[in-house]
């Protein structure tokens, strides 16, 4: 099953009935995050599917660094130092703030989503450079607060 998600219903000790499995083209996607019947993988590409069926809804262009997080009509996944925030019901770009221009900078965390707010923390791994903490309006992607350690 390299490479793939595998959906399984319980069954019986030893017995697991299979419920779908897809299979994205890559071997190499992060954990998936399942939430309100949807299931998304970060990978190569964002996949969105059905988790009833396993249908594919939508792929986009993002690389999710730094796993996905939800209010359920937004996505915040990281991609290439941006926080970006997708459309839950087609995958299209809400909007992108670019918050760690920086080579060798990256997301420490996941997107943490709050009522107003989305949170990260950057940082530069194996040097002293400072760690940054952003929030950013979860509605207009714009910075509310940032704070270097």
């Amino acid at each position: 099953m390299l490479g793939s998600v595998v959906a399984i219903q319980p069954g019986a000790v030893g017995d697991p009935l299979t419920e779908w499995r897809y299979a994205p083209g890559e071997t190499n996607f992060e954990t998936p995050t399942v939430v309100d019947g949807d299931v998304y993988i970060p990978g190569e590409r964002l996949h969105a599917l059905s988790a009833a069926t396993g249908a594919v809804r939508w792929t986009a262009p993002v690389r999710a660094t730094a796993g996905v997080s939800t209010d359920g009509e937004r996505l915040t996944p990281v991609d290439d130092g941006s926080l970006v925030a997708l459309d839950t019901a087609d995958g299209t770009d809400r909007w992108r703030v670019s918050l760690a221009p920086e080579a060798g900078v990256f997301f420490r965390t996941r997107p943490l989503v709050t009522t107003h707010s989305v949170v990260v923390t950057t940082e530069k791994p194996q040097l002293d450079a400072r760690v940054e903490t952003f929030a950013v309006d979860r509605e207009s992607g714009g910075t509310l607060v940032a704070l270097a350690d």
